[in-house]
């Protein structure tokens, strides 16, 4: 811990804080005051800084939250304090639920209100000091947290444009409130905080006074074991980032389009520590939610252990993981697919890019283009029925520039498309004449030729909020038609 507390101490901390070049330069801080000790202290020292012209730009950031009878009187005694120290100041009043969590509907509502402030290159300081990492710790402590949450509250992260920043987490609170009575500063009292019902009450109240009671460096302990576990998270972070680049491919796959796919043999060869890392890390940039510890040892033994031919799947809260041929594919879950069965022509659109969303089952979309491959519609033939493949009846039938002629099924297998997605395959038709599958194939004699104007056609099944990756990369991978074609072994 840092003390005694005085501006240049408080700039050094500052300065720890900051990124890169912006050490060696004044920052432009913008001060988030809730009106209690903490950020009373912080936006003092701050002031102090700017009249000492260490700071390029200085200003107030206050959230109205609504919630506690005196927050009218908080804003006003916050108003008065920054009019005293020349500070502008702004504030955001924000509505929380009634039915909902309050504390993180506030908490939801204030930092998205930060992240919208902030400007490039601007700081956001926030008041948490080194009592509020141990309580954070104990409380993560007992909550069952892992590594990462044992790092405790981080001194800086990005937000917005710009990032928030803690320079007090080095000082304990009593150095706060002595700097605090020293010049005579005002700040308000918070009722709630004597509420024992709150955890964080609890630990604050009853167990670090009776803690620091046995052991006098117990915050200061407890705050260096935060510092341990922020660095083996980075070393850990670095690791699994070498077994990511090593065990995860991106590969087209028939119907998805391109997907970051885990190896499993590559997974399987990794210590179990360091499989549920990757796991986790797979699945966080795959912008999934994290499984719990018993739903990773099911990803590993049921699917990842099962046969290659298999179709194991493991789901959770809007994800799900399943092998696909010798890798793990994750994706979030799709609802049951409607049934359709509807005209279709793509004739008299004028060459107009288009789309159609189907009941549950994504969203449909052509464009006209001259055709490089044997995957574009011709233009006269655009005229047919549409349906869901379910389990249609369709004659055999050839691909272009391939021999002999095959039922859908066994096409199916050659481009490698998941079982799971067959049956809410989109085909185009005319009876039992099978014309196309949008982004996966075009019947031989309904192909357009070489530089002949036609249409490419593709489907995403995923929800919406993912369609525009898939869809920018549809055009690459159709054309693509021979990588998409190898996919059974890739």
């Amino acid at each position: 811990m840092c003390e005694p507390l005085s501006p240049s101490v408080f700039l050094s901390a500052v300065q720890s804080c900051l990124c890169g070049a912006h050490r060696r330069e004044r920052p432009s801080l913008v001060v988030g005051v809730s009106g209690g000790l903490d950020s009373t202290v912080l936006l003092h020292l701050c002031a102090e800084l700017y009249r000492q012209k260490k700071l390029s730009a200085l200003r107030a950031l206050h959230i109205h939250h609504g919630l506690h009878p005196e927050a009218d009187h908080w804003m006003q005694h916050i108003g008065a304090l920054c009019k005293e120290w020349r500070v502008p100041l702004s504030i955001h009043k924000v509505h929380c639920k009634s039915d909902s969590n309050q504390e993180a509907c506030a908490r939801e509502a204030r930092y998205k209100v930060f992240a919208q402030e902030l400007l490039p290159h601007e700081y956001l300081a926030q008041g948490h000091h080194g009592d509020d990492q141990a309580e954070t710790l104990l409380y993560r402590m007992m909550r069952g947290s892992g590594i990462r949450g044992m790092g405790g509250i981080p001194a800086t992260r990005p937000l917005g444009a710009g990032h928030i920043i803690r320079p007090l987490l080095g000082f304990r609170r009593a150095t706060l409130t002595g700097w605090a009575r020293r010049h005579q500063l005002e700040w308000i009292e918070d009722g709630s905080n004597n509420d024992l019902t709150f955890d964080r009450n609890f630990l604050r109240k009853e167990i670090v006074p009776r803690l620091l009671a046995r052991w006098p460096a117990a915050v200061n302990n407890i705050n260096r074991l935060g510092q341990l576990c922020t660095e083996a998270d980075g070393l850990l972070q670095n690791l699994t980032a070498m077994d990511y680049e090593h065990c995860v491919q991106t590969h087209a796959v028939p119907g998805l389009g391109p997907a970051p796919l885990l190896e499993i043999s590559s997974l399987l060869s990794l210590s179990p520590p360091r499989r549920h890392l990757l796991l986790k890390e797979w699945l966080l940039r795959t912008e999934l939610p994290p499984p719990t510890q018993a739903r990773l040892l099911t990803i590993i033994k049921e699917v990842a252990e099962s046969r290659a031919d298999s179709q194991a799947i493991t789901a959770w809260h809007q994800a799900e993981v399943r092998r696909y041929k010798n890798f793990l594919l994750a994706t979030p879950p799709l609802p049951a697919a409607a049934p359709i069965e509807s005209a279709f022509s793509l004739n008299g659109r004028d060459g107009k890019d288009g789309q159609q969303a189907l009941p549950n089952n994504g969203i449909l979309r052509w464009h006209r283009t001259a055709a490089q491959s044997h995957t574009s519609l011709l233009h006269e033939q655009a005229r047919c029925v549409l349906s869901l493949r379910g389990h249609k009846p369709f004659e055999p039938f050839a691909l272009p520039g391939r021999k002999g002629r095959k039922t859908l099924k066994k096409w199916l297998n050659t481009f490698g498309v998941p079982h799971w997605l067959r049956q809410r395959l989109p085909v185009l038709h005319r009876g039992t004449r099978l014309i196309a599958i949008p982004g996966i194939l075009v019947a031989d004699g309904f192909q357009s030729a070489p530089g002949e104007p036609g249409w490419h056609l593709s489907w995403s099944p995923l929800p919406e909020q993912g369609a525009d990756s898939v869809v920018a990369n549809d055009s690459k991978t159709l054309q693509q038609s021979p990588g998409v074609e190898s996919a059974p072994g890739f």
